[in-house]
């Protein structure tokens, strides 16, 4: 729609804001979803119209490459507001998200984002690819992308020092 309105270019350029969020409320559910001081990994791998079929072996690869970190799947937690979300992610480390509204709601967060997007029944149905997602690929090219995908994550959660 950007497109046929001639303002592609503006697309990524406006912020996604939410005014009227709670502190007390984002903080509960950073509380409920305790980890023991462990940093947090957030995953959204089941949605209502875009599940990502390939999550048991990703968690898998998750939980072998990452044994510190606490990896929390948020598809199943029921916020009062849906951008009470907001405060999960602002204290997470990572969101690795399927072409779901967590992935849609990751842009009014500064969240780093890994991106599964949805390639069926043709790539018009999934999510473009936008600058602020540190890694992106479709469902169907995710074993061919596996690899690539796990660097990016190293890259993210344990950043090279400086001398």
């Amino acid at each position: 729609m950007w497109w046929i309105a001639g303002r592609a270019p503006e697309w990524e350029t406006h912020p996604l804001v939410f005014d009227c969020r709670d502190a007390a409320r984002e903080a509960a559910l950073v509380k409920s979803v305790a980890t023991g001081g462990r940093p947090l990994i957030l995953t959204a791998f089941t949605g209502r119209t875009s599940p990502f079929k390939q999550k048991d072996d990703l968690l898998c690869e998750l939980k072998d490459k990452f044994p510190n970190q606490a990896i929390v799947d948020i598809s199943a937690i029921q916020a009062e507001r849906v951008y009470d979300l907001l405060g999960l992610f602002d204290s997470a480390t990572m969101l690795i998200s399927a072409d779901t509204m967590h992935l849609h709601l990751s842009r009014a967060s500064k969240v780093p984002v890994i991106a599964l997007a949805r390639d069926y029944p043709s790539n018009w149905n999934g999510t473009p690819p936008q600058t602020r997602f540190k890694f992106y690929c479709r469902y169907g090219e995710y074993p061919a992308k596996k690899q690539e995908l796990l660097a990016t994550m190293d890259k993210i959660l344990c950043p090279p020092s400086r001398p």
